[in-house]
């Protein structure tokens, strides 16, 4: 109606009349006044964007990564070479007790009382498993088995690497279906470390 309404006050024939819409909306505006004072800070000229330089990239060069050859072994004298050799020492002494018979691998890791000394187990059998002082196996149930490396059959292996995901309901899974009630590993004792 508003579109009709204007078209039928504007265009009149073959010309157009403007000021007729205009004249009858000035009745109905208000005039508003701006101060002198203002006028510097009012810009009508648009701003004009300048495209910012980007810095040329430095290009890296391509290097291929390489593992070591031979990693250093467990005979530093740091407090995680004393956790990881203690470590070794008890799982040698379990697997002695045990007429060599290989160790459920979750069995000798989870602690049933404390999460992250069930990680922390993990993560150093695993270095034991890359120095070859232990070998991983599945077992006849599908779970990894543990068993102690000789060292007369250590020189023909190649270091490897343990890798296992782990969280705490698989872990509380596992001390039930082993029934634990005390870990098999215990931690270094603060004074030898």
């Amino acid at each position: 109606m508003v579109a009709t309404a204007i078209n039928d006050l504007v265009f009149k024939e073959s010309e157009e009349d403007w000021d007729a819409l205009c004249s009858l909306a000035i009745q109905f505006g208000r005039p508003l006044f701006t101060n002198d004072s203002m006028l510097p800070f009012i810009d009508v000229t648009p701003k004009v964007v300048v495209q910012k330089q980007r810095a040329p990239r430095k290009t890296k060069s391509q290097v291929d990564e390489k593992r070591p050859e031979k990693s250093d072994q467990l005979e530093r004298k740091d407090e995680g070479a004393a956790s990881v050799t203690h470590m070794l020492k008890q799982i040698r002494q379990i697997y002695r007790d045990g007429n060599q018979e290989p160790i459920p691998y979750f069995k000798l890791i989870c602690n049933p009382n404390n999460f992250m000394d069930t990680v922390q187990n993990a993560l150093q059998l695993s270095f034991l498993v890359k120095e070859n002082y232990i070998s991983i196996e599945n077992g006849e149930d599908g779970l990894p088995l543990v068993r102690v490396v000789n060292s007369k059959s250590v020189e023909g292996n190649a270091p490897s690497q343990a890798i296992c995901s782990i969280d705490v309901t698989f872990c509380e899974k596992m001390v039930k279906h082993y029934n634990l009630h005390e870990p098999m590993l215990k931690r270094l004792p603060v004074s030898e470390k």
